[in-house]
């Protein structure tokens, strides 16, 4: 069962402090991710049941309700959420790799324990309700595989036009390797064969990207030579363990598995130094060769900061 724990000293009488807290329905004072909650069952002790929503990825709306389960005045106070995030709705798409039922499994392996998991088929027979069934989820998580098949298949079924609607309503939209790629404008792909090529792709997000930066020796020169060449827009390239997070349109963060974060620091590091800032290359991407330099020099100077966190 997903857990959380943190601790805050208040400078009050400890009945002051579990009267407040005990009332959920001042939880919007001190929480402020809480958009709105109501008492709907209890006078507030074991079995209060409290219907709550909470802001989400784009101020969308989540039902977060939980019930009291252990009330000890002056104590303790326990509750478990009943619904919404604690035991979000997740649906897989494998459709890159022909829906391989090997894959499907290892997806429910993982994510039974932490979520509600439900997977989408589009060989065979396809369900009839695809749109609400994309648009009755939390999160949509995308895996691996042949990125150009796979778009080629959401087109035939109207998935990707879904894939937008559930975007612009704020479902979180994930993936790996070909589920990483589709959501931008285009990205580098073996789809074609062992020559690594350009290839456009939905558009959600601006420019471009190529996963697998450093576990596949020509990813990291074919990108370089493909955006050089206009082939494909200036974007991301992520590395094995490596995530990009966007809200929106808007990089949030990147982040870096366990024990990823030295390995991805000084491949950041090599990357920023080995820009030529005076190669021929379109504007933008020729500031973004100088901007990796002054990236180069952060990196150096806050190396200790960043490998302690």
């Amino acid at each position: 069962m997903p857990s959380a724990q943190h601790t805050t000293t208040i400078n009050r009488p400890p009945e002051v402090v579990f009267a407040y807290v005990l009332d959920g329905e001042k939880c919007p004072e001190w929480r402020t991710h809480v958009m709105d909650i109501k008492r709907i069952s209890g006078d507030g002790g074991v079995g209060s049941v409290y219907a709550q929503g909470v802001r989400g990825p784009m101020g969308r709306r989540i039902a977060a309700d939980y019930e009291v389960t252990v009330c000890e005045p002056n104590r303790l106070l326990e509750f478990q959420t009943i619904a919404g995030p604690a035991r979000p709705r997740i649906c897989f798409l494998p459709t890159a790799t022909g829906d391989s039922a090997d894959y499907v499994v290892r997806f429910y392996e993982a994510f039974r324990e932490r979520a509600e998991p439900s997977h989408l088929e589009l060989f065979g027979r396809p369900r009839r309700d695809i749109r609400d069934f994309l648009l009755g989820q939390d999160v949509v998580y995308v895996g691996g595989g042949n990125t150009a098949n796979m778009l080629a298949i959401w087109r035939v079924h109207g998935v990707d036009a879904v894939l937008r609607e559930a975007w612009e309503r704020g479902i979180v939209l994930a993936g790996i390797s070909a589920g990483s790629i589709c959501w931008f404008e285009g990205g580098v792909t073996d789809s074609f064969g062992d020559e690594l090529a350009p290839l456009p792709c939905l558009g959600f997000l601006p420019g471009s990207n190529c996963p697998h930066y450093d576990s596949e020796p020509q990813r990291r020169p074919t990108y370089r030579r493909l955006v050089d060449a206009g082939e494909l827009p200036p974007g991301l390239a992520a590395e094995d363990g490596a995530g990009l997070h966007f809200v929106g349109a808007e990089l949030a963060e990147a982040v870096a598995g366990p024990g990823q974060d030295k390995k991805l620091f000084e491949s950041l590091l090599k990357e920023a130094l080995d820009f030529d800032v005076d190669a021929p290359a379109a504007r933008d991407y020729r500031l973004a060769n100088v901007l990796a330099r002054r990236r180069a020099g952060f990196l150096l100077a806050h190396e200790s900061d960043i490998l302690s966190d």
